[in-house]
């Protein structure tokens, strides 16, 4: 694991609200996780990788963040160079704070 990650993971996995944090990579590889299941993984892939493709295919490029609601929680995803950071949260953590602590 890089130093990057491990000093995001500590960062952000301090954040009032935060469940969990899971890094991918773009082709679905788990890179690192703490609290987030290997299902968060594939859903982080799958959502990371499906609105960049359709953000691509008009004139707004690739996507820089986005959430997946559940009923009882939210994937907060930032999309990075060459991985995604997912963060599992409760549904009223603030995605400012976050987005602020991965660097986005």
């Amino acid at each position: 694991m890089s130093d990057e990650i491990t000093t995001l993971m500590k960062v952000i996995g301090e954040t009032k609200g935060v469940n969990g944090i899971i890094f991918v990579s773009k082709d679905g590889t788990i890179l690192a996780s703490k609290g987030a299941l290997e299902d968060d993984g594939t859903l982080v892939a799958f959502a990371g990788n499906a609105s960049n493709d359709a953000s691509t295919k008009f004139t707004f490029g690739k996507s820089n963040h986005m959430r997946v609601y559940g009923q009882d929680y939210k994937i907060f995803i930032i999309n990075r160079p060459d991985h995604y950071i997912g963060v599992i949260t409760e549904k009223d953590a603030q995605d400012s704070q976050i987005l602020l602590k991965a660097g986005g």
